[in-house]
């Protein structure tokens, strides 16, 4: 009922505004015509002559332009605000263009009829006067009717503006719409009644004729015209008020209290049927609303998506729902249609179900696909045509309801049913359900591969059927425990007795099972899943048994490997391996002979071992050991007298009847092998692989075994002539060192008594000396303390290697030992011109060392730093790293390439070696530095780059035996 109020009143308003029209149309024709008649009236009263001729044009005129402004107003103006009113969007774009020609024929009109008026004005005088005016006369005349013309075109500015702007203001083009009582007023007073009226006394006054007599014509026509304009203003407004009120009064569901006009026009015809019709439908019409709000509550607060259209497609309504899902409020989705909010394959479709709907105006139910954000949800659609109380169908209304999860659960469902009867038809488990009292209504192909039973063999017999007979009653009380138990499935295997089912043909196997109970309504149905594990009992046993082998196998390996006494124990150590793996009764161990063409049973164990230990036999012709020997390959002998590769009598005279042997490899050849033999059953895989795995580790200590023996051969050879050797080299080496030191004593005695003797005579004690004696005896001096200094260092190095300089410590100052070695460098630091620097740390005090040692490996390192620096300084710096003492010598000399830093510490080792070389020495002194340095508990290491000098570092504890 709501959307039959919204319609009429769209109805009532379209009433309006043809009515309206008109009643403009009409107001703007009739002041031209009136304006005229008084001329004409004017023109008769005060014309004798003149007068019937001034009547038959003003007639003339009149009815041409009534009659063509007549037309033109139908066909620009009428015909296009009906077509409006009425709502045919087909004809907008006609309507349009002849809306914008509207303007140009109204100003061609306006400029005829504004000639006539003029025209006749001056025919009217030239008459009244007798005279006849020039074309400057008229021109000026015409001239002079320009600003009467611009305000005769006043109302049609207003009433083109107001129709335009309700055409194109809705199309988002602004335009300023006047207000009608503002366009009313100017349509009255502004009519060319008083544009010909001022025109009038505008000339006749100027002429001075019939000037009283105009004026007061013109007052009464003002008079007339105003009383016109306040007829059609208070027609229009009452009209405009009565119909404006009750239609806010509906639109905002109030009663309404406004009085109905009095007028007898059309407009209050129109108010006075209107009231008359809110009035009757008002009680009706609020317990419709009351209702049409507890309806559009409902549609609000669904789940469904609900919307109403008309037959054209377009929606007159959508629920709150239809809102939230596909983002459009009501008011923006009202006159729009599928087309504008779905994509067009999707709207095709649901326009095309609103059609049938409406073709056969019978209800539809059907699918539809819409597009979410989500992606494409599937809905079931109730779709019914509406009627209005005419019973005069108006639209379709929609009721779509959300499956797509019920659809994908459908859809999960049946594809879980199709895989759950998918895995029961192929699963390698056999699955049989039974009903309540145990009646099997399930029976799957594995079930019939595993019990041997077609499905007709027993489907609807017991489940016992499947079962050991001792074991059916326990079976029977095992169920009915677990059917009282409240968990839905259990393992069948949580016993201390074997699970066994009964094939067929009464055959007993292992089984692993398992029960779930399901409760369908009230019934319990049991599902069974079984695995026949015959072949996983007999793997696990044969892995049992393996693992057992491995832990003996490796029992016997380690005593083959910690074995060390003669090889006879280990063959028969060997052998007895061998009786305890494979549980034999007979072992043996045949190896290959040298010559490669016999074999020799170097051990046997078991029963008559005697008959074959220590017996040779060759490849051909040696049964199955010689085969093995001469091939490399196992073998497995199920019964001995099967096989021709066997000795005849072999087993008879020993007593066995099967037999397993096994190749010994080395390097990809057979050195022999293992054999086991016994009487009873057979040898099986398990022994064959087991004999194998013992006969690798054999091997491998078998090969151990020989290079041990043959190793201790040697080294026992190799450990007597070193011996030998090493008692010449400590001979030798005793004689060097004996010479060493006999040499040393006599060559320092004679050194010292020439050192001596040569100071004497230098200090000239002795008598005076030239300068040239003098110089000649300091160079014996010189080359007699050179010489001394290489005979100690000689006699050092070889106390060192033979562990005879005995280190002193005592405690002693470093500063002061530092300085004391300077100060010993520092007169042939001065002769090269070298500055010589000491910077010690204060907390470098008092150590404990050997003093004596610790100056002499500064005083070495101090010699080489100004024998190989040219220019530059040389520095000593000590500090304390860790608690330990660290000492740095540092030159700016020649410097150490990188490939002989590593050679400075060895003994006899100069970097400068040529014939004619610069510095003397004998190699020794940083040999001898590294190996003091080392006998006092510390270390030392040199960094240098050619060219740019090198620094010297050793380390020293703070007390000598840290």
């Amino acid at each position: 009922m709501v959307e039959n109020s919204i319609v009429s009143t769209e109805l009532a308003k379209d009433e309006f505004r043809r009515r309206f029209r008109a009643g403009l149309i009409a107001a703007w024709l009739i002041p031209p015509a009136t304006g005229e008649l008084g001329m004409t009236f004017l023109g008769f009263w005060k014309l004798e002559e003149a007068g019937l001729s001034l009547i038959r044009f003003t007639g003339v005129y009149i009815a041409v332009f009534t009659l063509i402004a007549f037309f033109v107003f139908k066909y620009l103006v009428i015909e296009p605000v009906v077509a409006l009113g009425d709502r045919q969007p087909t004809l907008v774009p006609e309507h349009t263009r002849r809306l914008k020609m509207f303007p140009w024929i109204f100003w061609g009109l306006l400029g005829l009829y504004s000639g006539f008026g003029p025209a006749t004005v001056l025919l009217s005088n030239a008459v009244f006067q007798g005279t006849e005016y020039t074309l400057g006369q008229y021109a000026f005349s015409a001239f002079g009717v320009i600003p009467f013309l611009l305000i005769a075109a006043f109302p049609l500015f207003f009433y083109l503006t107001d129709l335009l702007g309700r055409f194109l203001a809705p199309r988002g083009i602004m335009v300023m719409v006047a207000p009608l009582w503002l366009k009313v007023m100017v349509l009255g007073l502004f009519t060319p009644v008083m544009i010909d009226t001022i025109l009038l006394t505008y000339y006749f006054n100027r002429t001075g004729f019939l000037a009283i007599e105009t004026i007061v014509l013109w007052f009464v026509l003002i008079l007339i015209a105003g009383a016109g304009t306040w007829v059609a203003l208070r027609s229009f407004h009452q009209g405009m008020r009565a119909l404006k009120q009750p239609l806010g009064d509906v639109l905002e569901e109030g009663i309404p209290t406004y009085p109905v006009p009095s007028s007898l026009d059309e407009f209050g015809l129109l108010a006075r049927g209107w009231s008359d019709l809110l009035k009757s439908r008002d009680h009706a019409e609020r317990t419709v609303r009351e209702r049409d709000k507890q309806v559009r509550y409902l549609i609000d607060n669904t789940d469904a998506v609900i919307y109403i259209k008309d037959k054209a497609g377009r929606f007159l309504m959508i629920n709150r729902h239809f809102e939230q899902l596909f983002g459009i409020s009501n008011d923006d989705a009202v006159g729009k249609t599928d087309h504008d909010i779905f994509p067009k394959e999707y709207a095709d479709i649901f326009y095309k179900n609103d059609l049938k709907v409406i073709r056969d105006e019978k209800h539809l139910e059907t699918q539809e696909i819409a597009p979410h954000e989500d992606g494409l949800h599937t809905y079931i659609s109730q779709k019914f045509p509406l009627y209005d109380a005419d019973q005069v169908l108006y639209g379709v209304c929609g009721i779509s309801t959300d499956i797509t999860e019920r659809l994908q659960a459908d859809e999960k469902l049946r594809q879980s049913e199709a895989r759950l009867s998918g895995i029961i038809q192929v699963a390698n488990d056999a699955i049989i359900t039974v009903d309540h009292s145990q009646k099997i209504i399930l029976f799957n192909p594995a079930a019939e591969r595993v019990f041997g039973y077609s499905p007709d063999e027993v489907l609807g017999h017991p489940l016992d059927v499947l079962l050991p007979e001792r074991f059916r009653h326990k079976h029977q009380e095992n169920i009915k425990h677990f059917e009282d138990e409240e968990a839905p499935a259990r393992q069948m295997n949580e016993r201390s007795l074997p699970l066994l089912g009964c094939r067929k043909n009464g055959e007993e196997f292992p089984i692993e099972a398992s029960i779930s109970k399901l409760d369908l309504g009230g019934e319990i149905f049991f599902t069974v899943a079984l695995r026949d594990i015959t072949e996983r009992v007999e793997v696990e046993e044969t892995r049992r048994r393996q693992n057992e082998a491995l832990i003996m196998l490796d029992e016997w390996v380690s005593k083959l490997i910690q074995q060390e006494g003669p090889v006879e124990e280990f063959y028969d150590l060997v052998n007895q391996g061998i009786l305890a793996l494979v549980n034999a009764d007979l072992a043996t161990l045949p190896l290959l002979d040298e010559s490669g063409e016999s074999f020799t049973y170097v051990a046997a164990a078991g029963a008559k071992a005697e008959l074959l230990k220590g017996k040779t036999m060759p490849l051909q012709g040696g049964g199955l050991c010689g085969w093995v020997t001469e091939h490399g390959e196992p073998v497995h002998v199920p019964n001995l007298a099967d096989d021709s590769r066997v000795i005849p009598e072999f087993g008879r005279t020993l007593n066995v009847n099967t037999g397993v042997l096994a190749p010994l490899r080395h390097e990809d050849k057979v050195i022999g092998g293992l054999s086991a033999f016994r009487n009873g059953e057979p040898f099986d895989e398990v022994d064959k692989q087991n004999l194998n795995l013992f006969s690798q580790q054999v091997s491998t200590a078998l090969i151990n075994l020989r290079l041990r023996l043959s190793l201790e051969q040697r080294v026992a050879t190799r450990t007597r002539e070193l011996a030998e050797a090493n008692e010449t080299l400590m001979e030798l080496d005793q004689l060097k060192s004996m010479f060493i030191a006999s040499m040393s004593h006599e060559l320092r005695t004679p050194l010292n008594s020439i050192i001596g003797f040569t100071g004497i005579i230098l200090q000239g004690l002795a008598g005076p000396l030239s300068e040239e004696q003098t110089k000649q005896l300091g160079m014996v001096q010189g080359s007699a303390r050179h010489l001394l200094e290489l005979i100690n260092d000689v006699l050092d190095i070889s106390k060192i290697e033979v562990g005879e300089v005995e280190i002193v410590p005592e405690a002693f100052n470093i500063r002061e030992t530092i300085e004391k070695a300077a100060q010993k460098v520092s007169l042939l630091a001065e002769k090269k011109g070298l500055s010589l620097t000491v910077e010690v740390a204060p907390e470098a005090g008092c150590i404990t060392s050997d003093r004596r040692r610790v100056e002499q490996i500064l005083i070495n390192l101090l010699n080489n730093a100004v024998k190989f620096t040219e220019h530059g300084e040389v520095g000593i710096k000590c500090c304390l790293s860790d608690d330990r003492l660290v000492i740095s010598v540092k030159d700016t000399g020649i410097g150490i390439n990188a490939e002989d830093v590593s050679k400075v510490f060895k003994e006899f080792r100069q970097l400068d070696t040529g014939l004619n070389r610069k510095q003397e020495g004998t190699g020794l002194g940083l040999s001898i530095c590294k190996k003091l340095t080392a006998l006092l508990g510390g270390d030392i290491r040199v960094e240098s780059k050619p060219d740019e000098g090198s620094v010297f570092t050793f380390t020293l504890p703070m007390k000598t035996g840290e």
